[in-house]
């Protein structure tokens, strides 16, 4: 009687085998699933986390020539092109003076510092790029205030002034081209929003 029974148990062997290999096959494709999902809900959140658009709705932008930073430390060349922080070093208690700037024009702003680009034509006949004029533009319909460290003295700080538009008036675009800081600003308009193609915003 004990023989019949012996095929019997060896089958529910392998069937115990195979059931084991199975669970094993599908816990580490559940294992590679939640890998695969937590790894792209990671790349969904890097790619919102290093999203432009809101940083550069209220950027703040420090001159290369503010006498809080510790130039021997900074990489000037890096700040310019991205606009981060990161890459300058600031002098123990010294704070710079800030620059904020909206880079997101829209509308007839963006318009106006579109069309400012052009200053006539070339001999040729070919457009012709009116570089001052159109840094000056740009840093009138994009700075939005200057906010200056409390240690300097209040007749030596840089004042925001706006015209009855409630931009940057002709004061303080002159004061800050005689500065060097228009281009400055004007350079970083040029590396975080023209060289990277981002599109204008609408209203």
């Amino acid at each position: 009687m004990s023989q019949p029974r012996e095929p019997m148990i060896q089958f529910q062997l392998n069937l115990d085998r195979f059931i084991i290999i199975l669970l094993q096959a599908a816990l580490a494709l559940l294992v590679r699933a939640a890998f695969l999902i937590l790894h792209l809900r990671r790349d969904e959140r890097m790619a919102i986390r290093i999203n432009e658009s809101k940083r550069l709705n209220a950027l703040e932008i420090i001159s290369q020539q503010d006498d809080a930073l510790d130039i021997d430390n900074c990489d000037f060349e890096e700040y310019a092109k991205t606009g981060d922080q990161k890459h300058l070093q600031f002098k123990p208690g010294k704070q710079p003076t800030i620059f904020l700037c909206n880079f997101e024009l829209k509308g007839r702003e963006y318009e106006w510092v579109k069309n400012s680009m052009l200053g006539g034509k070339d001999e040729d006949g070919s457009p012709k790029v009116a570089l001052g004029s159109w840094s000056q533009r740009v840093v009138k319909y994009t700075l939005k205030d200057i906010k200056n460290p409390p240690d300097i003295p209040e007749n030596e700080r840089l004042v925001y002034k706006s015209d009855s538009g409630k931009y940057a008036n002709d004061d303080t675009i002159a004061k800050l081209e005689n500065l060097g800081i228009v281009n400055e600003i004007f350079g970083m308009y040029s590396n975080l929003v023209l060289s990277s193609h981002r599109p204008h915003a609408k209203n």
